[in-house]
Formats: structure tokens, C-alpha cells, sequence
């Protein structure tokens, strides 16, 4: 089963994330996507764990964002959007 890293980033606020290693994205992926119709500009990518986590965030750092205080994109995420759309 392949490892991998999930890095979101908020466009909006020019913040990242990483999560992992994992190797299930889907609740992530489905937490996107919830955010993406709510408005939000997100995006991720699952880089392989060759790259390691410091790696990772110094290349997010210089691509001009910070690193959040909280996860950009949690699985619980998906329930939260979804109950204020039905409420």
C-alpha cells in the first residue's frame, strides 16, 4: 500500500497543512471538495513520502504561504459544511 503526504493549501489565505503519512485520502479529498462548493479556495496534493515533511513545508514557505495553526482540510470538516447546508 503506497504512503504519501496530504498538503492542502488555502489560496484565500495563503495558509498549508500537511497531514500523514496516510494511505486513504478520500475523506480528505471529500472535504475539499465540500469546501470548494462552499466557496472556499482550496486545493491539495499527496506527495510521495520521499519528500520529507520539512521538505514539504520549506517549499510551501517559499511559495509565499505560512503554515496554519490548524489543519486547512479535516475529514470532519465534510460533516460541519454539510449540516449548515441542510440547517
Amino acid at each position: 500500500m503506497r504512503q504519501f503526504w496530504f498538503v492542502a493549501f488555502d489560496d484565500d489565505n495563503r495558509t498549508f497543512s500537511i497531514e500523514g503519512p496516510m494511505t486513504n485520502d478520500e475523506p480528505w479529498n471529500a472535504a475539499v471538495s465540500r469546501l470548494k462548493e462552499a466557496g472556499r479556495n482550496i486545493r491539495c496534493q499527496t506527495p510521495p513520502l520521499q519528500a520529507s515533511r520539512e521538505q514539504l513545508r520549506q517549499k510551501a514557505v517559499d511559495m509565499g504561504y505560512t503554515e496554519a495553526a490548524v489543519s486547512v482540510v479535516t475529514p470532519s470538516l465534510t460533516e460541519m459544511i454539510d449540516s449548515r447546508v441542510r440547517g
